[in-house]
């Protein structure tokens, strides 16, 4: 899976049928929300080999994702990672307080939880606008 299109997914709309159904569980807003994510698309982070990066941009920062040997590392946030550190978990969320773990979607939020830093707490980043593959 060298190429772009297998880790980002495709920003056209995905086919009705391959949707997932709305969670009785979830409010209507949720539901929204996870069907906009899967026709915004994004990447997918268990695809992302080792030694390849992802540039992310937010509203707020410009982040870099890499894929080494042990695991994904991120840098971009002045305060919690100018140089990268290693994560425990990163993804994205709705705005809310649903994660979609090893997923960069466009207009979601970026969150990610560093294991190098002296507390262990979850980074809440901004609205995510653009995702490339460096």
């Amino acid at each position: 899976m060298n190429r772009k299109e297998d880790l980002l997914k495709p920003s056209p709309p995905p086919d009705p049928d391959d949707l997932p159904a709305a969670n009785p569980v979830f409010p209507p807003s949720t539901n929204e929300a996870i069907l906009r994510s899967e026709v915004e698309g994004g990447a997918d982070l268990a695809k992302l080999q080792v030694g390849r990066k992802l540039s992310v941009r937010t509203e707020g920062s410009l982040y870099t994702i890499e894929r080494r040997n042990n695991g994904l590392y991120i840098k971009g946030n002045a305060e919690f990672c100018p140089d990268f550190v290693k994560v425990a978990s990163i993804g994205s969320n709705f705005g809310t307080n649903i994660f979609r773990p090893n997923f960069i979607g466009r207009k979601m939020y970026l969150e990610y939880r560093t294991v190098n830093t002296p507390v262990l707490k979850t980074i809440y980043g901004s609205r995510i606008l653009e995702i490339s593959e460096e």
